[in-house]
């Protein structure tokens, strides 16, 4: 046992709640998108933008492929550097923006918010404390509701982030008749189906983790394959590994990956952990795994299917197979996975890896 075992029971109980809290913010849809249907009524936007840093930036990834199709118009996914880019191009005015803080306290986050409703943007706040400097400042708070959330490793956030975004622009494409009854209902039974079967999944996930351990042991570096529309999902999961179990991690689109990243694989220890995708790159993702499992070298894959199970380097997950929505059903598994390396490594002698300097704390990045 490591240094780090109680906290790794900490995350993991976290992770064990992301079925909960998924049913919860889908029962309480209506509540969730209330105060902001209501302060942007008789407001016309021109753009969307979702912005966060880090996990909130990524959960923005998750809900983009739904929000566009629902919203009828690109939505843009800025971390506040990009958002730069864009204001100098568009100016802020008639500018939805989705802001995403989990603790409400990021400084650099607060300071833009303030600069960007002056410039005649709507700003809605998406934060899981509505007391925070964040909540404050946006002109519409809205609650992530998943709890609390101690642990420096954001996980039951994310999804409950990316949740709450994709309700926010469901919920105002169907008020503003962008989206048909019936495609809203599609949607939000394959959301419920998600979030019922999410528990089976994640169980069984478990029981995937504990067969491939031996074979998890020998990753020195990994790289996470998706679609685009999972590729958010992917980021996260490269981001848990890399700042839990310190390993070298990326995430590539199936087509960057396929351009030059793959001659990784010629590095001893080099994984690959790929995540299906039931639209067109679904027959692509079956080669490489193909291919992969034939020469025995480093290779996983998480799959859909009519019922969960676990199969060699194969984890299947019950599924109402729409790819715009996998982000939210890989996400559980690749916070699962990322738990188990990390247990192991902090366990084997690796859990006293330090920082030379706490940037955080020698830049200031959080409000008191």
């Amino acid at each position: 046992m490591g240094r780090k075992a109680e906290y790794i029971k900490q995350v993991c109980g976290y992770i064990d709640e992301n079925p909960a809290v998924t049913k919860k913010i889908l029962a309480e849809r209506d509540d969730v998108a209330a105060g902001f249907l209501k302060a942007a009524e008789g407001k016309t936007f021109k753009r969307v933008i979702m912005m966060g840093i880090g996990s909130s930036y990524n959960a923005g990834l998750m809900a983009k492929p739904v929000a566009e199709p629902a919203l009828k118009q690109f939505v843009h996914v800025c971390s506040p550097a990009m958002l730069e880019q864009l204001e100098r191009v568009y100016g802020m005015e008639d500018t939805l923006i989705l802001s995403c803080s989990q603790s409400g306290k990021s400084a650099s986050t607060v300071e833009l918010v303030r600069e960007l409703i002056a410039k005649g943007a709507f700003v809605v706040g998406v934060t899981n404390d509505l007391e925070s400097p964040f909540a404050k400042a946006v002109t519409v708070p809205v609650s992530i509701r998943c709890g609390e959330e101690k642990s420096g490793a954001m996980t039951k956030g994310v999804g409950a982030t990316a949740l709450v975004l994709a309700l926010l622009c469901l919920e105002y494409a169907r008020d503003r008749k962008l989206l048909c009854g019936c495609k809203y209902d599609e949607l939000m039974g394959q959301l419920q189906f998600i979030a019922d079967a999410m528990e089976e999944n994640q169980k069984v996930c478990k029981k995937w983790c504990a067969e491939n351990l031996e074979s998890f042991q020998k990753i020195v570096s990994i790289d996470i394959i998706s679609d685009m529309d999972t590729w958010g999902t992917g980021i996260e999961g490269a981001i848990k590994v890399m700042e839990t179990a310190t390993l070298p991690t990326s995430a590539y689109e199936i087509e960057e990956y396929l351009h030059g990243p793959n001659t990784l694989l010629a590095r001893p220890g080099n994984g690959l952990l790929l995540l299906d995708s039931p639209d067109k790159e679904h027959e692509r993702f079956e080669k490489i795994y193909r291919a992969m499992s034939e020469k025995k070298a480093l290779c996983w894959e998480v799959t859909f299917g009519g019922e969960a199970r676990a199969e060699g380097t194969r984890l299947t997950l019950k599924s109402p197979k729409n790819n715009l929505l996998s982000g939210f059903e890989y996400l559980p598994v690749l916070q699962l996975f990322t738990m188990e390396l990390y247990r192991y490594h902090d366990a084997n002698g690796l859990d006293g890896l330090e920082a030379p300097v706490d940037l955080g704390e020698a830049l200031k990045t959080k409000l008191k």
